[in-house]
C-alpha cells in the first residue's frame, strides 16, 4: 500500500533522501503468505480496511496520525471475498460480495465491541441461490439501512437488504 505525500496526493517521493519526515510518502507491504492483490480499500472507524485477493483483510490503524515510521498492514480476517463489486461502508458495517458457484452472496464485516477484534458474518446465507450471478455493485444507505445489489445477470433487477440495528444488536 503506498500513500502520498501529506495533503500532496500525486507526490510520491520523499522530500529528503538522508531524513525521514511525518509528511513523507507511506509505502507499506504485508508479510502474509498467499497474498496476491490488494485491490480495493474502504475508510472504516478512523482506520483503513485493505482488502486483498483470494481470502484476506488488513487494517491500515489511523486513530493516530498516520506517518511513514508508524505504519503497518496488519492482517485482521482471513474471509473468502469476490472483489468484483467494491466492499462499501454503511455505519459500523462493511459490507463485501461472496461467491457461490453460480449464485452471489454478501459479508457484513465488522468489529466486536467488547474484544476489540473484527469479524465477519453471511448476511444471505439463508438464500444462497437468491442473487443469481457475481455482485458487480453494492450501494448502500445509512438513513435508510439498506444494502442495493446488482448482478451480472441481470442489469435491470436491484436486490435489496434491509437491516434494523438495536443498540449492538
Amino acid at each position: 500500500v503506498i500513500m502520498s505525500r501529506t495533503n500532496k496526493p500525486f507526490d510520491f517521493w520523499k522530500e529528503s533522501a538522508t531524513v525521514l519526515a511525518d509528511s513523507d510518502p507511506i509505502d507499506i507491504e504485508s508479510t502474509a503468505k498467499g497474498v496476491r492483490k490488494m485491490t480495493r480499500l474502504v475508510p472504516y472507524n478512523r482506520d483503513l480496511v485493505v482488502f486483498a485477493e483470494p481470502r484476506a483483510q488488513f487494517i491500515v490503524f489511523g486513530r493516530n496520525s498516520l506517518t511513514p515510521v508508524n505504519s503497518s498492514l496488519v492482517l485482521t480476517t482471513s474471509f473468502e471475498a469476490d472483489l468484483t463489486a467494491a466492499p462499501v461502508g454503511a455505519g459500523r458495517s462493511i459490507f463485501f460480495s461472496i461467491n457461490f458457484g453460480k449464485y452471489a452472496g454478501v459479508r457484513e464485516f465488522f468489529t466486536q465491541d467488547s474484544v476489540d477484534a473484527n469479524y465477519s458474518r453471511p448476511i444471505t446465507q439463508h438464500g444462497l441461490k437468491y442473487l443469481e450471478g457475481t455482485a458487480t455493485q453494492l450501494v448502500t444507505t445509512s438513513n435508510f439501512d439498506n444494502l442495493l445489489v446488482r448482478t451480472d445477470k441481470n442489469l435491470k433487477t436491484l436486490y435489496l437488504y434491509e437491516y434494523i440495528w438495536s443498540e449492538n444488536t
